[in-house]
This record gives structure tokens, C-alpha cells and sequence, in this order.
């Protein structure tokens, strides 16, 4: 499966949602917030970034900015996930560099299914830079 970077503020629902994850046979480094997912970023590849949205140090509109500035992130598919009614404001998720978006969910079939779509986006781009 995937090794996937789990960034959330809250530490209940981040390990519940690491816990889930780790079911699914995806194995799962957990960030409490922006600073260290970027530190986690900085010593390890991710298949993926699971991302809150609203964080208190920075928000997850603006890690994404950061991550897709960095040449080792650049590249990662990074999911922003919100508990907000409202759901995380496509436009600025497309904007900030984020290639999916969703609501937060603790539902094991719709959050793998999240992540199966978010990596199977990603091989079409790494099998045509493989030709």
C-alpha cells in the first residue's frame, strides 16, 4: 500500500484516522501540525500527504504552498481534509497546489477510497515522465 504523512491538530481524530490506515495496510507517520510535517517531509519520501485544514500554526492551504516549494515535495499528492460543514474551498486547495480535497471522514471505506483516487492520479504523470 502507501506510505502516507497524516497531518492534523487533533490528536483523538489523528490517531484514530492513523489507526484506520494502518488497518488498511497503509503504513502512516503522524504530524500534530504544519512545522512538523514539514520536518517529516524534509527526512522522508511520502507516496502521499493527508492534510487538515484548519490548523492554528498554519493553516493547511498554506503547508501545501510550502510543500509544493520544496523540490522534494513538489511532486507529492497532497489531500486537504476539513471537519467544516462547508467542506475545504476548492479553489483555494487547487490554488495552494493540493491535488484533492474532501471531508474529514473516520469511514475506513471512503477515506481508502480518497486515497486510492488521490494515488491513482498520480501514476498516469510517473508513467509518462518513465517514457
Amino acid at each position: 500500500m502507501a506510505h502516507l504523512l497524516l497531518v492534523d491538530d487533533d490528536d483523538a481524530l489523528r490517531r484514530i484516522l492513523a489507526r484506520l490506515l494502518s488497518r488498511a495496510g497503509h503504513t502512516v507517520v503522524e504530524a500534530p501540525d504544519a512545522a512538523g510535517a514539514l520536518a517529516c517531509a524534509a527526512r522522508e519520501a511520502f507516496d502521499a500527504i493527508l492534510a487538515d485544514v484548519m490548523m492554528p500554526d498554519l493553516d493547511g492551504y498554506e503547508l501545501t504552498r510550502r510543500l509544493r516549494a520544496r523540490p522534494e515535495t513538489q511532486t507529492t499528492p497532497i489531500l486537504l481534509m476539513t471537519a467544516s460543514l462547508h467542506g475545504p474551498d476548492p479553489a483555494r486547495a487547487r490554488a495552494a497546489g493540493a491535488d484533492a480535497h474532501t471531508l474529514k471522514t473516520i469511514n475506513p471505506g471512503r477515506l481508502s477510497a480518497a486515497i486510492d483516487a488521490l494515488l491513482a492520479r498520480l501514476r498516469p504523470r510517473e508513467d509518462a515522465s518513465a517514457s
